[in-house]
């Protein structure tokens, strides 16, 4: 399971409150009020979900995610309650939750009969159960669709607080200007760079409602809270304070405000968005971050979590909006859900229902940082369902204002959106990455007991050529005569560090990949054949991969790679000190008119009239496992598409049991 521990490098600042420190630009501080209740009649408010994420506790040892509901009141109601204007809602009321369920950030308003408000510093609305409550979803002037909000010259405030005791950030007003609006990696030069100039936040400058004058987007606040009493640093308070030096944050001026805590506070919160609003909240170091500033203004943008099949809703770390690594100079866009929902891309997205037309299509996608370099290519594929629960399909290359995407760089990644419309709030699950040479089956398409295949087919210079394969159809279908080659590769002592590929030089489609190693220490040999073409002799690329890049000899092991033709002898070796290291094959014309030119047609594929499982009797998949004959495996969910630790499918050993024949 991915947990929060990259997370920790930033929350050390989080356990200290920091030392006074001096602070430049204006202050103003409110005059101390004792906490009370106020009740509340017949009155409405704005409905607005906050995303909140923790760090790990004694409950949450990997941390966790909370989401929360406010009542934003209207500056007059606040003001005639004499309470704050965002209050968070106790949803544990019966008449509140069908009503929470429907509702829609910042889109839906809450009408109430009664309801009693406690607690200054951090405010809590409780509804009495014999209240009168309805939901309603309205047209609210406040509210701007994730379109809206994601295109065009936004205006930014940074609000840095400084509590009752002079705690501050440790950020200066200075570094905050460097880290939020002008470094290389801040959230508007990425937010810029990821949109290619469509979203540009800039620092709010000139006069604010009440008169100030704010000069570089980050103003000094001082407010009447101590923060080691508060939970979240007393968000209410907070807000009161900016809003008497500033005027009305809701004012049309303000596109996003942002408020920076000093560290402190009782609880493990690192930062907090409105879904659909302008207002995020940032614990100490984190309103340095830029991974954490895109993915809390993702929220104000109307994203989702990014989650994981097995990995939690913040698994997907291949954009930013899964789990954050806290820190700075962070290069790293969307993913593809998020991409398709921002309209960033919109000349360069297509949408397909693949089980109307042909039963096999081919689609080239370029990364986000490729946007634009290929007249015809995608940066993200949408396989429609009726259901809305959509698949997004896009090339997560890790180079430019991708490079430091977390996970599968550069391998292709399939995305499900749990709900929501296309352009609106929801989930995505990463449900497959494909690195070059695999594919992702996903069964039972739109609920029609028809399964769609994706495969990975070639990639090349920023280019990553995809096929849409009806479930009935081989993805990898007969290539006529060959060369046989076998891999062997022994493992050193961190043997998930591995991988190897290989593909046809010229035009990148695969030929064959590695299996997943989990084994150290382990000799693993597999079988591959490189196509022989009519057209000409043939140059294969093989190419090894080492994530941490000392190779797999000798520090942790004794590793080797090695490949041998069919007569034994070696073709090349290696496997010391290595990334990322190539070797060439070269295979000669097929001259016996068995071959082809490597292309996917009906004309290039012979009817198997013979077509029978290479396996007779019961075998396991993987050493010690369950022991099957063809027909079980077949009958299992997911069986045929298992693969062994020689990196051959089921369907591959039991063609008839699983359907794989070409009829």
């Amino acid at each position: 399971m991915k947990t929060f521990t990259s997370l920790l490098l930033l929350a050390a600042t989080n356990v200290a409150p920091s030392s006074s420190a001096a602070v430049r630009g204006s202050v103003v501080k409110l005059q101390e009020r004792p906490n009370r209740r106020r009740r509340l009649q017949e009155s409405t408010c704005t409905l607005v979900k906050h995303c909140t994420t923790f760090g790990p506790d004694d409950e949450h040892p990997h941390g966790y995610h909370k989401d929360t509901w406010s009542c934003q009141l209207s500056s007059e109601e606040a003001e005639k309650y004499d309470v704050s204007e965002s209050i968070t809602i106790d949803e544990t009321s019966a008449s509140l939750i069908t009503g929470l369920e429907n509702a829609t950030s910042t889109e839906s308003v809450l009408s109430f009969s009664e309801a009693v408000v406690t607690s200054e510093d951090e405010p809590m609305m409780y509804i009495p159960e014999n209240a009168q409550v309805e939901v309603i979803a309205v047209e609210n002037p406040m509210a701007e669709n994730a379109n809206n909000r994601a295109h065009g010259v936004k205006k930014a405030i940074v609000i840095r607080l400084i509590d009752s005791e002079d705690r501050a950030p440790s950020a200066s007003v200075s570094k905050l200007v460097n880290d939020v609006f002008t470094d290389a990696a801040s959230l508007n030069t990425q937010m810029d760079a990821c949109s290619y100039g469509k979203l540009k936040i800039e620092p709010f400058k000139g006069k604010t409602p009440s008169g100030y004058n704010v000069q570089n987007g980050v103003v000094n606040v001082k407010y009447n809270v101590d923060i080691t009493t508060t939970n979240m640093g007393g968000e209410g308070q907070a807000a009161a304070a900016a809003t008497q030096l500033l005027g009305n944050l809701n004012d049309s001026r303000f596109d996003f405000v942002l408020f920076c805590f000093p560290a402190g506070s009782k609880s493990t919160w690192f930062a907090s968005g409105a879904v659909n609003g302008k207002y995020t909240w940032y614990n100490e170091g984190w309103c340095s971050s830029s991974a954490g500033l895109m993915h809390e203004v993702g929220h104000n943008l109307g994203l989702g979590h990014s989650a994981e099949l097995g990995q939690g809703e913040y698994g997907d770390t291949t954009g930013s909006m899964g789990a954050s690594s806290g820190a700075d100079d962070t290069k790293a866009c969307f993913n593809p859900q998020k991409s398709y929902q921002l309209g960033w891309y919109n000349d360069k997205v297509k949408t397909i229902n693949p089980l109307k037309g042909k039963k096999v299509r081919e689609f080239v996608l370029n990364g986000v940082a490729d946007y634009k370099k290929n007249d015809d290519a995608l940066v993200v594929l949408r396989l429609e369902q009726d259901s809305g629960q959509d698949y997004y399909i896009g090339f997560n290359h890790a180079v430019g204002i991708n490079q430091d995407t977390q996970e599968h760089k550069n391998h292709v990644t399939v995305v499900r959106k749990e709900y929501g419309a296309p352009d609106k709030w929801g989930l995505s699950t990463k449900v497959a990455s494909l690195k070059l040479g695999t594919y992702h089956r996903i069964e039972n398409f739109n609920g029609k007991g028809k399964a769609v295949q994706i495969v990975f087919l070639a990639q090349k210079n920023g280019n990553a050529t995809i096929r849409i394969v009806d479930g009935n159809e081989d993805p990898f279908p007969p290539v006529g005569n060959c060369k046989k080659v076998t891999v062997e590769f022994k493992t050193d002592l961190w043997p998930g560090d591995s991988s190897w590929e290989v593909s046809d030089k010229d035009s990148g489609q695969a030929v064959a990949s590695s299996p997943e190693y989990k084994d150290q220490n382990k000799l693993f040999k597999q079988e591959i054949c490189l196509p022989m073409k009519s057209s000409g002799p043939t140059n294969y690329k093989f190419t090894f991969y080492d994530g941490h890049g000392d190779g797999i000899c000798c520090w942790h092991g004794q590793g080797y790679y090695k490949a041998k033709d069919e007569n034994g002898n070696v073709l090349f070796e290696g496997g010391e000190d290595f990334s990322e290291v190539t070797h060439i094959v070269t295979v000669p014309k097929d001259n016996q008119g068995g071959g082809n030119n490597g292309d996917y047609n009906d004309n290039n594929i012979k009817p198997n009239k013979k077509c029978r499982n290479l396996k007779q009797g019961r075998f396991d998949i993987k050493p010690g496992g369950n022991r099957r004959n063809c027909k079980q495996w077949a009958k299992s969910r997911g069986g045929c598409d298992k693969q062994n630790q020689n990196g051959k499918y089921v369907w591959q050993l039991c063609r008839k049991s699983c359907d794989r024949c070409k009829t």
